[in-house]
């Protein structure tokens, strides 16, 4: 079993490129496959899961699945973005995506939410599914991947931060 990567580069798997480069620690062979591996593992592992599933189904259909797949339900999956700050750890902005399949259907955009309790934020996560699920006529429980990013690539035009 291969030995669990350094926490610092899981920290700067979160930083913008130019900002990783800076680092102390930065080996221009490993460095940027690490990170890219850190910003994608939670994509791919979904990924690979749903590959498993549909061979295990598919074993033995042959032709048969290409009948089904318009009566298989096509699968969203909600996925949070935060903006984090990494000097003092706190939540700087929330946004969500809405995919079907590979497609996005719809972007919750990104809002400021630094002051704003523990609580406030899980009220925020809560209110993001509703409308979404709301919005699309489905039902959605949980997010299915959570994205960190830094909060020196906030998205917002007026921000007053950065």
């Amino acid at each position: 079993m291969p030995a669990k990567l350094p926490h610092n580069c899981q920290a700067c798997a979160k930083l913008s490129a130019p900002q990783a480069r800076e680092k102390n620690c930065w080996d221009d062979n490993r460095c940027p496959d690490r990170r890219s591996y850190h910003r994608t593992k939670a994509a791919t592992a979904i990924r690979r899961k749903e590959r498993r599933q549909n061979a295990a189904i598919g074993q033995g259909l042959g032709s048969a699945t290409e009948q089904t797949d318009s009566i298989v339900p096509k699968v969203y999956a909600a996925e949070l973005c935060l903006w984090i700050n990494l000097s003092n750890n706190t939540i700087h902005a929330i946004g969500a995506r809405l995919y079907c399949g590979s497609v996005m259907k719809d972007r919750i955009e990104a809002r400021h939410c630094l002051g704003m309790t523990k609580a406030q934020l899980q009220e925020s996560g809560r209110n993001i599914l509703l409308a979404l699920s709301t919005k699309h006529g489905i039902s959605l429980v949980t997010f299915r991947v959570t994205r960190e990013f830094d909060a020196s690539l906030c998205p917002l035009t007026d921000c007053h931060v950065y």
